[in-house]
């Protein structure tokens, strides 16, 4: 047996696309810091846990083995032995059903459910509402509370600016050709742009006749180097938004029916511009272009 295996254990169960588990980073660097000599877990989406230090066993949410939990009950001994050697285990999840009763069958009150969606009158920023289990319940010091995280790439030439045109929802979206004409309108006043766009827009041949680079990440770290390439990142209110404010890069975040008082990315060098009547369209492309003319030029 290693040293590794005899140690108690700690385990963050966080769910959910790349904008959430960035903006839960807080809570992993807080826990690592006040758990040192305890053995690491996070469950979750394995691409999204890649953003963890190498602190961190990552275990697959879909996992087979933890299956059970989900159902009867029943786990292999491997699961059962982790459990029992578990201090804590924080789970971004409501408090119900067959998973409920069963981790709380093993862990009691070691077992700390936690609603990851704010109450529709939440005010503060999201990292304070995802922090509240370390700060009210736990007393754990947070470490910091503005989401970071590092890849080990070289990056030679910075470009000037990259944009990511979508988002989790349709109605966050600045219209298309809006993007398309802050591209161009940059693009002849010879700043350097990216446009950086995801599987759905390259599946249906988005944009493939502008005369901007078009990038097609086609992985997370991918996605990272593209970000961490460039000087100013420029988006809507989305994960890769958040990723770029965690990597260091500045941003401009375009908002519309989200608040940007919880929303933005928690990062000095954010800039937020808020459409009018909290319709995306109302954003006009010679602000966009402003706003991101005058970021480069500080």
């Amino acid at each position: 047996m290693t040293e590794q295996a005899f140690k108690n254990n700690v385990i963050i169960m966080r769910n959910g696309a790349l904008g959430d588990f960035v903006l839960t980073l807080p809570v992993f660097q807080s826990i690592q810091d006040h758990y040192p000599n305890h053995t690491l877990y996070a469950i979750g989406n394995p691409t999204n846990c890649k953003l963890l230090t190498k602190s961190w066993n990552i275990i697959d949410i879909e996992s087979r083995d933890w299956l059970g939990l989900y159902s009867d009950g029943n786990v292999p001994r491997s699961v059962e032995n982790l459990l029992k050697r578990t201090t804590l285990m924080l789970i971004y999840g409501a408090p119900s059903g067959n998973f409920f009763k069963n981790v709380t069958r093993f862990l009691g009150e070691k077992a700390l459910f936690f609603d990851p969606h704010p109450p529709v009158n939440y005010s503060e920023h999201i990292t304070n509402y995802l922090l509240s289990p370390l700060n009210d319940i736990l007393k754990i010091p947070i470490t910091n509370s503005s989401p970071t995280c590092h890849f080990s790439t070289k990056i030679s030439d910075k470009i000037d600016t990259v944009a990511h045109i979508g988002s989790s929802s349709p109605i966050k979206n600045w219209p298309l050709k809006n993007f398309v004409k802050w591209a161009e309108t940059l693009h002849k006043k010879g700043i350097k742009v990216n446009l950086i766009l995801g599987p759905v827009e390259k599946e249906i041949g988005i944009l493939e006749s502008i005369d901007v680079p078009i990038i097609y990440p086609a992985n997370l770290k991918e996605l990272a180097h593209s970000l961490m390439s460039a000087k100013l990142f420029v988006g809507n209110d989305s994960g890769p938004g958040h990723l770029a404010a965690a990597l260091g890069t500045a941003t401009i975040t375009l908002f519309g029916p989200t608040n940007p008082l919880i929303w933005a990315p928690n990062h000095p060098q954010n800039k937020v511009l808020s459409a009018p009547e909290k319709i995306m369209d109302s954003i006009s492309v010679d602000s966009v272009v402003f706003a991101t003319l005058k970021r480069l030029n500080n």
